[in-house]
């Protein structure tokens, strides 16, 4: 029983070494990215509790460009060092340093061409062209994503949280490897707004 025990673990891991190497490997030829996107959040319960669209661009390596367009404007935008958070209705802007949790979100992953995949998370196939990844330690907002893709290109992507609700977002409108510049991904805070860094 002991040695069965064994052998299935190591199965278990060669499993998910090659699902980790595989989802590496299409993370790998997305150097760049820009779509459109819906998210819709709901409880444990199935309730739905926001709906939000907007728009998004990415370039390895760390950049990401969220734009939130509805209900609310809001928009989160990084460049490898550093992540700003804007909020048009309150018109206030924060940015940090991009710290070890940032680096393994969900909106990362697509950003460092999955570089970090065997650092942050522990990786499964639930079925062709989609992945489970599950934080390694502790991420404090978020508990699993499943990323499903086709060809390269993201189709959806859902995120349970800590306090058990789910993001459900699909991606529409999807090029691949667009051209896109760095300065893109550089944050210029409108008149009026509260510009707050928190940056060493």
């Amino acid at each position: 029983m002991k040695a069965l025990l064994v052998f299935t673990l190591g199965l278990l891991g060669v499993g998910q070494v090659l699902a980790e190497s595989e989802l590496q490997h299409q993370l790998a030829a997305i150097g760049s990215l820009s779509g459109r996107f819906e998210q819709r959040v709901v409880d444990e319960s199935g309730t739905e509790l926001e709906v939000s669209n907007g728009r998004f661009k990415v370039l390895q390596p760390g950049y990401f460009y969220w734009a939130i367009e509805s209900p609310d404007e809001q928009l989160l935008i990084a460049n490898g060092k550093t992540l700003v958070h804007y909020d048009a209705e309150l018109e206030t802007a924060t940015e940090r340093a991009m710290d070890e949790q940032q680096s393994g979100s969900p909106l990362a992953i697509f950003a460092d061409a999955g570089a970090g995949l065997e650092e942050h998370y522990d990786v499964s196939v639930t079925e062709r062209g989609s992945y489970l990844l599950k934080p390694r330690v502790d991420a404090g907002s978020f508990v699993e994503v499943e990323l499903r893709l086709n060809a390269d290109v993201p189709r959806n992507m859902r995120v349970l949280d800590a306090l058990g609700n789910t993001t459900h977002i699909e991606f529409s409108q999807v090029k691949l490897n667009p051209s896109l510049e760095p300065a893109e991904f550089t944050f210029v805070p409108p008149a009026g707004v509260d510009f707050y860094r928190h940056v060493q």
